[in-house]
């Protein structure tokens, strides 16, 4: 018989996935606008490229790949699904999907309707699975489970750009999640394919590879001391070198094989990184709620106008290293769990904000390692998801997608705040075990009267209490002060008790006027509110209000400043609540032993939960 738990399960697997389909029924990204259509024909382009063309051709400017339409810029792995997808199309009756030249700009609803599911599929078999896996082994069984698995499972900019503008952000973002997976787990080796794996098909996932990287690393710098504690130095040097020689391994064979086919000859290998690092670019593309885009705004800072490539390339590189220092020290010197996730997020905020070559889709990156702390701080991360998906919308307006992010943006909050609700929820106390009913007592039979033995009886309490007596007086005489002794200790200790208390007092009395106090009791609602009310006031004023036509593009650069300005604290917070963890948070690292039966890694610490984030 199907469990209740496995019902839900499956209801909520199902409402996702319709919710993708009904995205999906809008438009995409540059449909009906040639010659260079979008990012739905740029996916169609690199099938074309690679079903028809060999592995060492897909990156080079040739007479059959003009790499100025829509050459493939994305790692191997994405390439060899394109292929995949394209061998596909042939297989089912869409040749014309893929045909060298005579298919560029192709648009039918049949191979619409063909593309639109292999992107569900995609989400269905790496990104969903990925999902439920993390919240079976984090979360304990019951509504907070299924709640965290909806999250997961409707998440808005995730929806809203594979599925909308059209993209297979799901297939990267799912390998990311199945490695946070398994180094929370505590399987360090399937961590660290896993995330080769999710760098191969898109190299945006180098914004998480720097929290993914010292959490490995702090497992290996402990894991000599963990092995042998009574070892020498030596020998403790020796195990963890051995753990780091034992993860560069795998890495080094996950991307042998990745990369196999462009590992004949330097020039092919070289010619892929040059399409995955394309420096000639610009520092950023449209209106990004970035750092840079937002300094744009003031007279005299628009960098990319003011400096070279070069320059412009040593200071983005420089403040974003900058901001990943923090974050990735906090998790070398006290790695945790949620230590982990914390630097992951900031890290993907500091890449996203200050990084060469910024994308609006990128900011989906922070969002995956903010979701698995929505146990801990629920309606934080609804926040979060909102503004990212606030930061979206030129975008999305452009593609014909508003009206499916005004229903998102208005279903999420409802599904965070029931969430939320839910988190906090107490557990329902076990039925009480039934009382057995005494029996009742037999009465018993007087024993016969023997003045023999009571007469002893009578002799033997007598002496007692003579003893006693003796004893006692004895005591006396021995320490006769030792009466005002105890009476002097039982004293003090009062005092020093009611003193204790009295400290308490005014240590919680301090703590209930601070800033933190505060929040906890009302911020946590009012601050994500006025938020939100920014956000519909923007919204708002550019429906009513006409942009002048001096700046055409003033409601989208509102849009970025807006959201740049919240990211930035929210970048903060996550460096902030990583701090605050640190000394309270119990240590893991992905070398420990893997999680026992009925040990959830994602349920929060009772005694720390409003403290520690």
């Amino acid at each position: 018989m199907v469990s209740d738990a496995a019902l839900a399960t499956a209801l909520v697997l199902f409402v996702g996935i319709l919710l993708r389909a009904c995205v999906a029924l809008r438009g995409y990204s540059g449909e009906g606008t040639p010659p260079m259509f979008g990012d739905f024909e740029a996916q169609r382009h690199w099938m074309e490229v690679a079903v028809n063309l060999p592995p060492t051709a897909w990156y080079v400017q040739g007479k059959n790949n003009d790499l100025q339409y829509w050459g493939l810029d994305y790692p191997p792995v994405s390439a060899y699904l394109s292929w995949a997808i394209g061998r596909l199309a042939q297989a089912c009756g869409h040749p014309e999907l893929v045909a060298l030249y005579a298919s560029r700009g192709y648009e039918s609803e049949a191979t619409r309707v063909f593309m639109r599911r292999s992107v569900i599929a995609c989400d269905v078999l790496v990104f969903l699975p990925a999902a439920l896996a993390c919240v079976v082994a984090g979360v304990a069984p019951g509504r907070a489970r299924i709640g965290l698995f909806a999250l997961l499972c409707a998440l808005p900019p995730l929806m809203l750009v594979d599925h909308g503008h059209f993209q297979y952000n799901c297939v990267s973002l799912g390998l990311a999640l199945w490695a946070a997976h398994a180094a929370m787990v505590g399987w360090p080796l399937a961590c660290s394919v896993a995330f080769c794996l999710a760098l191969n098909f898109k190299q945006m996932s180098l914004y998480l590879a720097p929290a993914f990287f010292c959490y490995l690393l702090s497992g290996c710098l402990r894991a000599g001391a963990a092995a042998a504690p009574g070892a020498t130095r030596a020998r403790r040097a020796w195990l963890t070198l051995a753990s780091v020689v034992k993860l560069g391994v795998v890495v080094i064979f996950t991307f042998g094989l990745c990369w196999l086919p462009f590992l004949g000859s330097a020039a092919d290998a070289v010619a892929v990184l040059r399409r995955l690092f394309p420096v000639g670019r610009q520092l950023y593309e449209d209106k990004v709620a970035n750092v840079w885009c937002t300094l744009a705004m003031l007279p005299g800072l628009k960098l990319k106008q003011r400096l070279p490539v070069d320059k412009l390339l040593t200071l983005t590189t420089s403040a974003t290293l900058g901001s990943l220092l923090p974050p990735c020290a906090l998790l070398l010197a006290h790695p945790s769990r949620r230590g982990f996730l914390l630097c992951a997020t900031a890290c993907g905020l500091g890449f996203f904000l200050l990084s060469f070559q910024v994308h609006e889709k990128h900011v989906l990156l922070p969002l995956l390692p903010a979701l698995l702390l929505a146990p801990s701080r629920p309606l934080e991360v609804g926040w979060l998801v909102s503004l990212c998906t606030f930061s979206l919308y030129p975008l999305l307006r452009r593609d014909g997608q508003a009206p499916s992010y005004a229903v998102l943006q208005a279903l999420w909050p409802l599904l965070c705040h029931t969430y939320a609700a839910v988190a906090a929820a107490p557990a329902a106390a076990p039925p009480p075990t039934p009382t057995p009913t005494p029996k009742a007592a037999e009465p018993k039979t007087p024993e016969p009267f023997s003045p023999r033995k009571s007469a002893l009886k009578a002799i033997g309490t007598i002496d007692a209490g003579i003893d006693a007596g003796i004893d006692a007086f004895q005591g006396l005489l021995s320490t006769p002060s030792k009466l005002f002794k105890d009476t002097a200790k039982e004293k003090a200790e009062a005092e020093a008790k009611a003193a204790a208390e009295a400290a308490s007092k005014l240590k919680a009395e301090a703590e209930a006027s601070s800033l933190l106090a505060w929040y906890e009791r009302r911020g946590v609602r009012l601050l994500p509110a006025a938020s939100a009310a920014g956000m519909l006031a923007l919204h708002a004023a550019e429906a009513l209000v006409a942009p002048p036509a001096r700046y055409p593009d003033l409601h989208a650069v509102l849009f970025a400043a807006y959201s740049c300005a919240h990211l930035v604290a929210a970048y903060a917070a996550a460096v902030y609540c990583q701090w605050r963890i640190s000394a309270t948070e119990a240590p893991h690292t992905p070398f420990d032993p893997p999680l026992v039966s009925k040990t959830y890694y994602l349920a929060p610490a009772p005694a720390t939960r409003l403290k520690a984030a």
